[in-house]
């Protein structure tokens, strides 16, 4: 799991810590998949089931659709810690800042912690469409570019683990989320099952070219720790 997560993590380095030459060459990169992005860390109330959250997410989600256009909005369950999750909202190109607004709606004010986190995100790796209602292995890292690396250096070492064929048949989206420090970045991964997990963990070890790309990503930049999650797209 530790090198799934070194190599995609890795991977998402090439976003955060960016120059104002990279920031231009990046936006010609992955133009249409930047979004951005509000989380906000929650908690079940005491005596409250995942169960009993689970009937309340159907009105939360109606009362979102009227308010707001999100493109995509998921909950995340903490496998260590059952009694938190996190709500994660994406919308395309918005100018306006939604902070002050999410934190008015009636289930969020009731659950979560009164900060909301914002900040843009990248898709880096899609080879699936994730579907709602449906349970994801998530694996996320907190990493940090390089002396003098960004995000281009990033994409570079992600363009050829694909063009290697190395992802083939392994079924495995990647985020790359910004943080407010210009090298620090978050690295999320979406797995629909374990076995795309143990196979992508099996080439990443056994594959002579696979020690080649991890030096790529090594050189651009490193990962501590993961946090694991299952998560669910809303919306």
């Amino acid at each position: 799991m530790r090198f799934i997560l070194s190599l995609l993590i890795l991977i998402s380095s090439c976003s955060s810590g960016v120059d104002s030459d990279s920031i231009e060459i990046a936006s010609l990169v992955l133009p249409d998949n930047q979004k951005r992005s509000y989380s906000i860390q929650c908690n079940l109330l005491p005596k409250q089931t995942i169960r009993d959250l689970e009937g309340m997410i159907p009105t939360f989600i109606k009362n979102l659709k009227e308010t707001y256009d999100f493109k995509n909005v998921y909950i995340y369950f903490d496998q260590l810690q059952i009694d938190k999750f996190f709500l994660q909202f994406e919308i395309e190109n918005s100018e306006e800042s939604l902070e002050k607004q999410l934190l008015t709606n009636n289930f969020i004010t009731e659950h979560c912690e009164g900060r909301v986190d914002a900040a843009n995100v990248y898709l880096l790796i899609d080879s699936y469409a994730i579907k709602p209602n449906t349970p994801y292995l998530i694996e996320r890292s907190l990493c940090q570019f390089s002396d003098d690396k960004g995000y281009v250096d990033l994409m570079l070492a992600v363009d050829k683990l694909i063009l290697e064929g190395m992802l083939q048949g392994i079924k495995i989206n990647s985020t790359v989320r910004e943080l407010s420090n210009n090298s620090n970045f978050e690295w999320t991964n979406w797995y629909p099952n374990k076995t795309d997990i143990e196979s992508f963990k099996n080439i990443w070890i056994e594959s002579n070219l696979a020690k080649e790309i991890q030096q790529d990503f090594k050189e651009t930049s490193s990962c501590f720790g993961s946090q694991k999650y299952q998560a669910y797209k809303l919306i």
